[in-house]
């Protein structure tokens, strides 16, 4: 028997038993030091105060043969032994694979049964319910996962009877905080939001706010350590912060010989050397972003697990994982508990050890138990083993008992032991710090920054007096406003904000502590400070709801309590909050019940009976812009609701509030910021680009104006100018500060009257601006569309509330859209049975229907094609339709952010050669967007620069257009560089000699080429490209240089080459660091076919691979960086088309093209030694060395050479910021010594 055959018996019999060992495996490690738990006896039941059950990633239970909902029914054995004072948390995939469908899909019942099983688990159970959203809640991590989410929501509320049973709700990441009993509070927080790259929840709950996705973890950082710092907390969410499972990576051994099993069940195809390396790679960047060595889940768990390392009683727990695992992180007087329980149904491998107290992996779940002294309890429960009933495996106590000291941090103090401020003046500036001389104004802009240093006498605010006395409630603001909201004791609550603002929060972590830090910081100086306090009479004026801010001094009083460092000694703002019952104020209406814009959202997608007061915001959008308060998204409104008087459901009625940006002041090298970023525009004259003025508010624009016409725009616009006297603009500047007055009352007055008079022009400019690409958007009840096409193009629509049946209910919408005016009409059924239905002519506006979930029909009879996007057709007929139908609930998704402006953006573009030196230009990229079309529909860029010292330059176009069939771009590419290219040549071969300058061996070139191509990001990290080429090139002839003496080289070089061909690139990456590569590969491939069209008989195909490889095994202190490149060519080719070696392309040492063949090879390895981290006022970074060492040689017909090429050297390397890498190094070789420096490293 041969060693080969004995070997292949021998893989044969382990693969077998591999395989017959099937899925079955189950493992189970207890750490040393917890080995005794059953030894462990839990305090007396009668000081149990309070009982969590926590079970996540139930969702396949019905699927597991033989035994589906075991696991939940014997949790509802536990359940029912337990009081009221308990709760179960199921932590999320409580539906697999992709949440709730809509009512249509078929896969609605399968889904709807998942879920009844777990609410059938909870019967008979007196606890409170959560429920926790997963990545496959969020529809698998894919488009139209917010709407999957909701859907559960509602299923969820509607069978079980309660709100915010799915928390948190809405789509959004929380923190939903839940006292359960005294001193145990619950916080609930949605991870998936944070991870996924689809449409998310964004503004203001009630509780929270969110803004900016930073927002998240600033108000979790709020909860954590100024709300709940004092009580034991248990943190409840998805994924995991630690974790021994899968997406831990940590995997069954198996993976190394069946990869594929990871994502199919019993995929047992050996792969032995692959499994090794996607295992590898696995651990190393994560699959996706399910896995925690994933980058975005790693800026996820390292900002929470920052967050949590101050608090000395939080327990941490999620699913995700298939099993049960137990981790303590901390010191051991501060420390947490990390805890996952995803082993609801179909457990996964899990691996002992790397800081787990315990990992095991049978069906299960656990429990938490808190108890009088404080102690808290951890146990894990089987319920596999036993069918018939569930078993402890584990238990640990989490934290000790510990005596508990109430302390009331406000005094309660009698009112007349507080001095009386209702009389008092203060004098002083909201910020002196920012005065500038005349340099720092030039470059910085003077904006208002006289205003924020003019000291004020503003009135004293008396918490024991204003509103019959103020109690701190909570504190909170957003990434740059800190607030404290106060209870009033008439029943009302009030805000005080800072006028200050700390824009620290929006700088990048890097830059903090530096001068970019500054420069942000002063930029605060263009917002007017005193700018809302004049908005109350303005907007009366105008009949425009408002808040009624003052301006007041806040003494250092003790009633602050534990807010007293941050609002103490300081000139605020102190406004009401409108929310709920707001009867009694007449600047919201008198309305009964003020809602948050989510919750505004929310009631009219759910209920087309709810609507908008489209008039009313039209006359607050016209306002906002007659301030310039470009500031105006989604989270800066409440809402006013009241009972429709034409219908039977709630109107709303939009109140403006945080009017920070009004009146702002713009100028010095700042306007710049215009250019890249259309928002910021200024009070001045003119309304600046409206385009931009109103582009924080586009996406409720669009959809809450669509109804408004132009004569509706202009008539509200005439009457805000009627309303806005020159009496009422006085006496409005006249309620600033005298000596703010003095400095900016008539010139705002002045600037005001002359905008107000031109307020008619932008109402009409603004609706043909809104006109352009018209959206409607339907609701979750069922609607009916029809859509006539006038003879003379233009597109008469209506839509009406049906029954579910599609009689007529009510009528909803009506417009008319001109093809002078319209050029896309957008329609969006959202859920509910819709129909849309099209007749008459033929219109050049194009129309696209979304129908949304629901069973949905359309039909078209006009002559226009329409464009249809659903999951299914039903009865639709779909002649004349252009339908894209799919499975995936994408298809379906409406989101507001997808219409984009068209844009123009400056670019610049340099480079440089040793003939001409530097290359100085630039150019414009036009945008143009288009429905779905991400980043945009096409684009153009013209580029082009000039070298001051010879003339020569280079001109680029290129034109893509995205998504021309599935995933490809198109892209057309051309280039002139005359004569900007220097190719050096010192003959063909491996053994080549330089006996002259190298000078001598240069040689110019003037080329045009021609590129189109098909391009596609076939999936992360993953590019492909393909198209043919056209290259005409010129070569100098000059008779002193080598390249005209090489016998070897053909006279014909020197006459016009044109070569035509085809090109194919591949590219795979997937690299960390940035700038400062870590760890991962690139991987690089072509092969290019070109065929001479002029005199030469040149033809060939070139192939090229190059891979690059980061490794960091030492601490992120020193990488290894490897590359590994080759070229080959086939056929006859010009010398400029010859691989080659040299310079900093591939082999450092030598020059640049030092040695040219038919083939080439080049190995190069680098050790970059992370030095140290600096901070500078000026900068911050990483200083380090590297040194390398790079061979190669390249091959050629007729040619027998043995010699390899080797350079070697070292150099220094900085990062600057995180985004600019700076390398310089010394090359020595055999014939040269090279000094480079560069932007980046060398690869």
């Amino acid at each position: 028997m041969t060693i080969i055959t004995t070997l292949n018996r021998a893989l044969l019999v382990l693969i077998l038993a591999f395989v017959a060992t099937g899925c079955a495996t189950r493992q189970s490690f207890i750490a040393k030091a917890d080995r005794d738990w059953e030894q462990r006896t839990l305090p007396n039941e009668a000081n149990e105060v309070f009982r969590v059950f926590l079970i996540g990633d139930t969702g396949s239970q019905g699927q597991i043969e033989g035994r589906p909902w075991s696991t939940l029914q014997l949790l509802n054995q536990e359940l029912v032994k337990a009081d009221s004072n308990s709760a179960v948390v199921f932590l999320g995939d409580n539906i697999y694979c992709c949440g709730l469908p809509d009512s249509t899909n078929q896969q609605r019942g399968p889904a709807e049964a998942v879920l009844d099983a777990h609410i059938a688990s909870v019967e008979g159970f007196k606890g409170r319910v959560y429920f926790v959203p997963g990545n496959h809640d969020w529809n698998n991590s894919k488009a139209g996962g917010l709407e999957s989410v909701a859907r559960q929501e509602r299923y969820l509320e509607e069978r079980l009877g309660g709100k915010n049973i799915l928390v948190p709700d809405g789509g959004f990441p929380g923190p939903h905080v839940v006292e359960l009993t005294d001193g145990i509070s619950m916080v609930a927080l949605d991870t998936e939001w944070w991870l996924t790259d689809k449409q998310k929840s964004f503004g203001d709950t009630g509780e929270y706010e969110i803004d900016e996705e930073q927002d998240f973890f600033l108000e979790l950082d709020d909860v954590i350590t100024n709300k709940l710092d004092d009580d034991n907390v248990l943190v409840v969410a998805h994924h995991p912060m630690f974790s021994n499972g899968e997406h831990g990576a940590k995997f069954d051994p198996r993976v190394h010989l069946f990869p594929l099993s990871l994502k199919y069940d019993r995929a047992y195809l050996p792969l032995p050397i692959l499994g090794t390396l996607a295992a590898t790679y696995l651990k190393v960047f994560g699959g996706s972003r399910q896995d925690i060595a994933n980058s975005r889940y790693r800026q996820l768990r390292n900002a929470m697990t920052g967050i949590f390392s101050s608090h000395e009683s939080l327990v941490y727990a999620s699913g995700h994982e298939h099993s049960l695992q137990h981790f303590r992180v901390g010191p051991d007087h501060l420390y947490q508990d990390y805890i996952v329980s995803g082993s609801g149904s179909r457990p996964t491998h899990v691996a002992g050890g790397n800081g787990a107290s315990f990992a095991a992996n049978p069906e299960g779940f656990a429990i938490l138990q808190y108890y009088r002294d404080r102690s808290v309890w951890l146990s894990f429960w089987d319920t596999e083993s036993d069918p018939d009933k569930a078993k402890v495996i584990y238990r640990k106590k989490l934290r000790d008992g510990r005596t508990i000291i109430d302390e009331d941090d406000v005094p309660q103090l009698p009112l007349e032991e507080y001095p009386d401020y209702s009389d008092s003046i203060a004098t002083q500036a909201i910020n002196p710090d920012y005065a500038a001389g005349p340099v720092k104004s030039f470059l910085l802009g003077s904006h208002n920054r006289d205003l924020w240093t003019e000291p004020v006498s503003v009135p004293y605010l008396d918490m024991g007096r204003e509103a019959g006395g103020l109690t701190p409630i909570k504190r909170g603001g957003g990434m740059q406003t800190v607030s404290l909201r106060l209870a009033g004791a008439d029943g009302r609550e009030y805000v005080l904000r800072s006028l200050d603002k700390d824009p620290s929060g929006t700088v990048p972590e890097i830059l903090k502590g530096t001068i970019a830090t500054d420069i942000v910081q002063d930029q605060i100086t263009s917002i007017n400070p005193y700018g809302a306090f004049i908005i109350p009479d303005l907007a009366q004026a105008a009949g425009v709801y408002h808040t009624q801010p003052r301006i007041v001094y806040m003494p250092d009083d003790p009633r602050l309590g534990p807010f007293r460092g941050t609002f103490a000694n300081k000139i605020l703002m102190f406004e009401d909050r409108p929310d709920d019952d707001e009867s009694d104020q007449d600047n919201y209406g008198n309305s009964e019940d003020v809602e948050s814009a989510s919750k505004m959202y929310r009631e009219i997608t759910e209920d087309n009976d709810n609507r908008v007061d489209q008039l009313a915001f039209a006359r607050v959008r016209l306002f906002d812009m007659l301030l310039s308060d470009w500031d105006r998204h989604r989270g800066q409104w409440r809402w006013s609701s009241f009972d429709d008087p034409d219908g039977k459901g709630d109107l709303f009625k939009p109140i403006p509030r945080d009017r920070d940006w009004a009146f702002n002041k713009m100028n010095g090298l700042p306007t710049l910021a215009s250019q890249f970023d259309a928002k910021f525009q200024d009070f001045r004259e003119s309304f600046g680009y409206l385009k931009g003025l109103t582009l924080n508010g586009h996406e409720q624009d669009r959809r809450l104006l669509n109804a408004v016409s132009r004569d509706e725009w202009i008539r509200i616009a005439t009457e805000i100018q009627a309303g806005l006297t020159d009496d009422v603009i006085d006496l409005a500047v006249s309620r600033w500060p005298a000596s703010i007055q003095a400095i900016a009352g008539e010139e705002t007055a002045r600037l005001l009257k002359i905008r107000r008079d031109k307020l008619h022009e932008i109402a009409s400019e603004y609706y043909t601006i809104l006109a352009g690409v018209a959206d409607w958007v339907g609701s979750d009840k069922h609607e009916q569309v029809i859509v006539r096409i006038l003879p003379d193009g233009s597109v008469e629509m209506e839509a009406d509330k049906t029954s579910k049946d599609g009689e007529f209910r009510q009528p909803l919408f009506s417009r008319t859209y001109h093809p002078d005016e319209t050029r896309e009409i957008r329609i969006f059924g959202l859920d509910g049975n819709d129909r849309f239905s099209f007749q008459g002519a033929v219109t050049r506006i194009n129309i696209i229907v979304v129908g949304g979930a629901g069973d949905d029909t359309i039909e078209n009879t006009s002559r226009t094609r329409v464009r249809y996007y659903d999951t299914h057709a039903g009865e639709s007929n779909l002649t004349n339709i252009s339908a894209t139908i799919q499975d995936s609930p994408a298809v379906n998704e409406y989101d507001p952010l997808d219409f984009r402006h068209d844009a123009r953006l400056p670019q610049l573009y340099f480079g440089h050669n040793s003939d001409d030196g530097v290359f100085v230009g630039g150019g414009l990229m036009f945008v143009k967007n288009g429905f779905r079309k991400t980043p945009f529909a096409r684009s153009r860029k013209i580029i082009g620069n000039i070298s001051g010292r010879t003339g020569a330059f280079n001109i680029q176009y290129e034109s893509v257009r995205t998504d021309v069939s599935g995933v490809w771009d198109a892209v057309f590419h051309t280039y002139v560089s005359s004569p900007a290219t220097i190719r050096n040549f010192y003959g063909f071969g491996n053994d080549t000699e330089r006996t002259e300058d190298r000078r001598f061996y240069e040689s110019r070139l003037i080329q045009v080429g021609i590129r189109p191509y098909l391009r596609a990001d076939v999936e992360e990290g993953l590019v492909a490209s393909f198209g043919p080429t056209l290259t005409i090139t010129q070569v100098e002839d000059n008779p002193d240089r080598f390249l005209a003496m090489d016998e070897s080289v053909d006279s014909e070089v020197f006459e016009t080459q044109v070569l035509a061909g085809l090109n194919a690139e591949i590219g795979i990456a997937n690299v960390e660091g940035g700038a400062v590569p870590t760890r991962g590969f690139r991987w690089l491939n072509s092969i290019a076919a070109q065929s001479s069209v002029s005199d030469s008989d040149d033809r060939f195909i070139k192939l090229t691979t190059d891979l690059r490889m980061y490794m960091t095994p030492v601490r992120n202190r020193i990488t290894l960086a490897l590359r590994l490149g080759t070229d080959h060519l086939v056929g006859d080719f010009p010398y400029h088309q010859s691989s080659s070696l040299g310079g900093n392309n591939n082999l450092r040492g030598f020059l640049k093209d030092r040695f040219n063949g038919r083939t080439s090879f080049y190995q190069s390895g680098e050790i970059r030694i992370r030095l140290a981290d600096y901070s500078t006022y000026l900068t911050t970074g990483k200083i380090g060395l590297l040194g390398f060492i790079d061979n190669g040689r390249v091959w050629f017909d007729g040619q027998s050479s043995n010699t390899w090429h080797q350079g070697y050297g070292g150099g220094i390397w900085t990062n600057l910021l995180g985004v600019i890498t700076l390398s310089s190094w010394v090359a020595t070789s055999t014939e040269y010594t090279t000094y480079s420096f560069k932007f980046g490293f060398q690869y």
